[in-house]
């Protein structure tokens, strides 16, 4: 079924799209899948699963790099297993994992990308991954906390976490993402303000290929 939807885009228009596409910096990477370590895909995934994925895709856009996202803590997921195809692994941040200690978390996830031999890439959870609220009134108002997140325990992240954690994981990694879009939180003057220091921080590193080994 996956290798069927993947064939509908082998098409010439399609192709030469995506690797113009990959050619000016429009596109950036293709993920293969989601957070492969969660129970939702069953137990079945393996990295060698995960290779075979990727050059499959990489037959229809040799330029493309491919990866996947894992959710926090999981750069040791099948962390016996190594990577042979698959180009970069997007780690993303949670505050819980090290207590704001993102620095610390950051060199475990590169040994790991290391070991792979995959390019690593990061992420910052503003929505979820602030400092919790684990009180029996949730409202996320107390320190480091900037609001509900989707779901109980979980703040958004103050704009000062932001703009201090971006800046420490983006320059070791090909990009930085940050997941995901809510308007009222990307419209917030304060919020703004931390990605544009922090997107300038990131522009004056010299641009990194997504590729597997750069």
């Amino acid at each position: 079924m996956w290798k069927n939807k993947q064939n509908t885009f082998n098409t010439t228009a399609i192709k030469n799209a995506v690797a113009a596409g990959v050619a000016d910096g429009t596109i950036i990477g293709n993920s293969l899948i989601d957070e492969p370590e969660t129970r939702r895909w069953g137990g079945n995934i393996t990295k060698s699963t995960i290779d075979q994925m990727a050059t499959y895709v990489k037959n229809i856009f040799p330029t493309l790099p491919v990866g996947l996202n894992h959710g926090p803590p999981a750069q040791t997921w099948r962390a016996s297993e190594r990577y042979h195809v698959l180009d970069y692994v997007l780690y993303q941040y949670n505050w819980w994992i090290t207590s704001g200690n993102v620095a610390a978390w950051r060199d475990k996830v590169l040994a790991q990308a290391k070991l792979d031999g995959v390019t690593p890439a990061f992420g910052l959870n503003v929505l979820d991954g602030g400092v919790q609220d684990r009180d029996a009134t949730y409202n996320c108002t107390g320190a480091g906390q900037a609001g509900t997140g989707t779901y109980k325990p979980n703040c958004r992240m103050t704009p000062d976490q932001a703009k201090s954690w971006g800046p420490i994981i983006g320059v070791a990694g090909c990009a930085l993402q940050m997941w995901r879009y809510d308007g009222n939180y990307i419209s917030k003057s304060t919020n703004q303000d931390a990605f544009k220091y922090v997107a300038s921080v990131l522009a004056s590193k010299a641009r990194r290929s997504g590729k597997r080994g750069s």
